[in-house]
């Protein structure tokens, strides 16, 4: 798995998000993906910039919560959408061929964990204070993705 640090500018994604636990971010995933793949995406896609690209950015929120937003970055989004700002920082990230060849969630956490091997070598580790991270989609959903995470340096 090879990974790169690279220092992103601030962006917006905008569309439709699931409050929801660690223990059922799986299950609650999967009726998302689903939910977006056969009845939202369409909402997205029409004052989407790049109307092929789409991010699941996921944050944590309190002990045991997180939220999962799936969408696009858009410039002009509907009141209805969700929105998530992206701050300009460094990331972590890492290139994927194809969903369908990948679980996504132990993608993640190989991705974590090699993060997290490399930490003295590399200077970086993810950050703790603002957990963020995201799924970016250039190809659009199931082509192949990429998995990003906010570091800071030890």
């Amino acid at each position: 798995m090879d990974i790169k640090f690279v220092e992103r500018e601030e962006f917006v994604i905008s569309g439709f998000s699931v409050e929801t636990t660690f223990e059922n971010h799986n299950k609650d995933r999967e009726i998302q993906f689903n939910d977006f793949l056969n009845e939202k995406i369409d909402l997205t896609k029409k004052s989407a910039e790049k109307p092929n690209e789409y991010y699941c950015v996921i944050w944590v929120t309190g002990k045991e919560k997180l939220i999962s937003l799936l969408g696009q970055e858009i410039f002009h989004p509907a009141e209805n959408f969700d929105k998530k700002a992206i701050r300009k920082a460094v990331y972590a990230c890492t290139k994927l061929p194809d969903v369908e060849s990948y679980d996504t969630l132990k993608a993640w956490e190989d991705f974590y964990q090699k993060i997290y091997e490399r930490t003295s070598e590399t200077g970086y580790t993810i950050s703790e204070i603002d957990a963020l991270a995201f799924e970016y989609y250039p190809n659009g959903i199931g082509k192949g993705f990429e998995l990003w995470v906010l570091v800071e340096k030890v």
